[in-house]
């Protein structure tokens, strides 16, 4: 038996940094632009605002779920195990079904209808065999949840990550430009710079200034699943898609211009 979970919380943001220098790498903040943000402590402190955002991360979309009177026929994700009790919002067998993702975004909605923005860090395809996925599914199923997410908070900005499982074959994330993270960051491309684009489809990472009045600084979303030890395209490579060099690059200049990063991925380090 196995539990699966995801992940979507609303969390409170700020952060301190010093004079600035003038910063010229990517994603640079513009110097002087606006207040310095309170820090993270100090931004819960009585009488004074924070800042919020949504976190949503493995969802697991399983498009195949439904509610059958066969206990093996309910979702490919629960594999061999039959699934007697399942209902209209999943089971715990299985993967997502689509209305209870759709319905949490839109209570996301209800939540808190205008966040500072959206981080959402990745894993959106089902827990199924690769041959029983491919890379049209997986594409997919990204474009589904994009679509989604795009419709509930037409006006959030969305720092978006790849996931292990965003990939066919997955975690099999290569070190350079390929099909699937051209298509994605066409599909993510209101939410990225031009900048950031190139370096999507290059290698699936990127950074991007953080919003709101008072410059805060900047988010650094990285493929993570580059380094993932079930990642065999990457096992020999000291830096692949070079994706290190360019994080050192970026918090030097951060770092000049008193910027504070915030840094995001899927696979934890």
């Amino acid at each position: 038996m196995r539990l699966l979970a995801w992940l979507i919380f609303l969390a409170n943001w700020g952060g301190a940094r010093a004079e600035p220098e003038e910063a010229q790498g990517p994603c640079a903040q513009e110097k002087g632009k606006g207040p310095p943000p309170t820090s993270i402590l100090a931004s819960l402190a009585p009488g004074l605002e924070a800042g919020k955002f949504w976190h949503i991360a493995d969802l697991h979309l399983d498009p195949d779920y439904k509610v059958s009177k066969d206990p093996f026929q309910v979702c490919p994700s629960a594999g061999s195990q039959p699934v007697p009790d399942a209902g209209p919002w999943g089971d715990y067998l299985c993967d997502s079904p689509w209305a209870l993702i759709n319905s949490s975004i839109y209570a996301m909605k209800e939540i808190e209808p205008e966040p500072d923005f959206i981080l959402w860090t990745g894993d959106d395809t089902p827990h199924v065999p690769d041959e029983k996925l491919g890379e049209a599914a997986v594409l997919e199923i990204v474009e589904r949840l994009t679509k989604l997410i795009r419709e509930v908070f037409p006006d959030t900005k969305v720092y978006a990550a790849l996931g292990n499982h965003d990939f066919h074959p997955k975690n099999q994330f290569p070190a350079g430009s390929n099909n699937i993270y051209n298509q994605i960051a066409e599909l993510w491309k209101p939410w990225l710079s031009n900048e950031s684009i190139a370096l999507f489809k290059k290698g699936a990472f990127y950074c991007e200034k953080l919003p709101g009045p008072s410059g805060a600084g900047r988010i650094v979303v990285l493929n993570t699943n580059l380094y993932y030890t079930s990642n065999a395209l990457t096992a020999d490579m000291a830096d692949p898609g070079q994706q290190f060099q360019w994080l050192e690059d970026v918090l030097t200049d951060a770092s000049k211009a008193g910027d504070m990063v915030y840094i995001v991925g899927h696979v934890p380090p």
